[in-house]
């Protein structure tokens, strides 16, 4: 019938998203996102270039797996996994930071 198939393949899908793991990239953003609040504080109140080069590369790496999280709850493959350009990866830090801290 029908009504079974549909169901069989919700059960299907919602088997297959229950198996998606990211708990371990969760643990990891929010130890980047509070180093990257500390060197924010730390570069407020000492702005030097190098720290704010610093605070730029914990901001990458917290995109980087930001999209790996999302690349696993999406199920991409790697394969399929796009690469960013320096200017769109700039703009996508810009906007986390004035969301997550409100420059």
């Amino acid at each position: 019938m029908e009504s079974e198939i549909v169901e069989e393949i919700a059960m299907d899908v919602l088997g297959k998203l229950n198996r998606v793991y990211v708990g371990d990239l969760d643990q990891q953003i929010k130890k980047y996102e509070q180093l990257a609040e500390y060197q924010r504080q730390y570069f407020m109140g000492t702005p030097h270039s190098a720290h704010w080069e610093r605070f730029q590369e914990t901001g990458k790496q917290i995109r980087k797996l930001q999209m790996e999280r999302h690349h696993r709850l999406l199920r991409i493959p790697s394969n399929m996994h796009s690469q960013t350009d320096d200017s769109n990866a700039r703009n996508d830090f810009y906007n986390i930071w004035s969301n997550v801290f409100r420059f």
